[in-house]
């Protein structure tokens, strides 16, 4: 008995589902650990310049994560 028969018949994912769904994902985990940071932060430190940064910096990461791959694939 080979390899090949002994795999699974089901029908791939499509590469658009999986960009949907990454994409989904990336902005959750950016908006998430965004909000996370400023609920940290103690009300006297607080900025509208520390918010936006607090948001930027795991969406800069999610793009950059998102480079990488798209790079590979």
């Amino acid at each position: 008995m080979s390899l090949e028969s002994a795999r699974p018949r089901g029908r791939p994912v499509s590469k658009d589902i999986l960009n949907f769904v990454g994409a989904g994902l990336a902005v959750f985990l950016a908006v998430f650990l965004g909000s996370l940071l400023v609920s940290v932060i103690p009300p006297e430190r607080d900025s509208i310049w520390f918010a936006a940064g607090a948001f930027m910096t795991p969406a800069a990461a999610m793009f950059a994560l998102y480079w990488l791959i798209a790079q590979k694939f």
